[in-house]
């Protein structure tokens, strides 16, 4: 954020994407991957949210999108639901504390997107039909997901938040 700041005069726009999925059940799911689902997916997003609201609280306003996922509804698989669960809902918090200052918070809630990070989880062939299938007009392809995030971020977004 202060790299940011120093670049370019004040932070407009933070877009929350980072990720990691690791698809175990809670039976199967150990500490380990547990904590680092949640550090990557969950608390990486609070940290930077923190930072990125005190930069906008100074410059007067800013706008906030959270990439979640559909299975942050769909409650499955265990660990990574959560961890997108908790991205819906700190979306939703934001919002309420940090409106009055011109602080507007998103999140979208995409179906499986064509990224290296699904290709490592789904190279079964069988696997990645099904999840293609799940998305109902079949796309897979990146370019839905930035199409999603921009009108967040214009002026003509401004009356939607959480």
């Amino acid at each position: 954020v202060g790299l940011i700041e120093s670049r370019y005069g004040k932070l407009d726009i933070l877009v929350n994407n980072a990720g990691i999925a690791r698809g175990t059940s809670i039976e199967e799911a150990s500490e380990e991957l547990e904590d680092e689902v949640l550090a990557v997916n969950t608390k990486g997003v609070f940290l930077v949210t923190r930072r990125a609201i005190s930069a906008m609280r100074v410059a007067g306003g800013g706008t906030i999108v959270y990439r979640g996922h559909l299975v942050g509804r769909k409650l499955a698989p265990a660990v990574y639901s959560a961890s997108k669960g908790a991205v819906r809902v700190f979306t939703k918090s934001t919002a309420i504390q940090h409106g009055e200052n011109r602080i507007r918070s998103n999140s979208i809630h995409p179906r499986s997107v064509d990224t290296p990070m699904l290709a490592g989880i789904t190279s079964n062939v069988t696997m990645l039909q099904k999840r293609t299938n799940e998305v109902p007009l079949g796309w897979r392809k990146t370019w839905p997901l930035k199409c999603s995030i921009r009108p967040q971020t214009s002026l003509h977004g401004s009356p939607t938040v959480g």
